[in-house]
């Protein structure tokens, strides 16, 4: 088993992400990547 962790992908335009982002929801923390050019308009949006 490899210790590598494959990179993540942003969840607006499926590029390598470069930041994370945490949304509190409910009460419950939602982890969303993104990538440099998406990151400034992030908003929770559950799809």
């Amino acid at each position: 088993m490899s210790t590598k962790k494959e990179p993540g992908y942003c969840v607006e335009c499926s590029a390598v992400a470069t930041s994370e982002a945490l949304f509190k929801v409910s009460g419950v923390i939602m982890l969303r990547k993104y990538c440099n050019k998406c990151l400034p308009d992030a908003e929770y949006d559950a799809r």
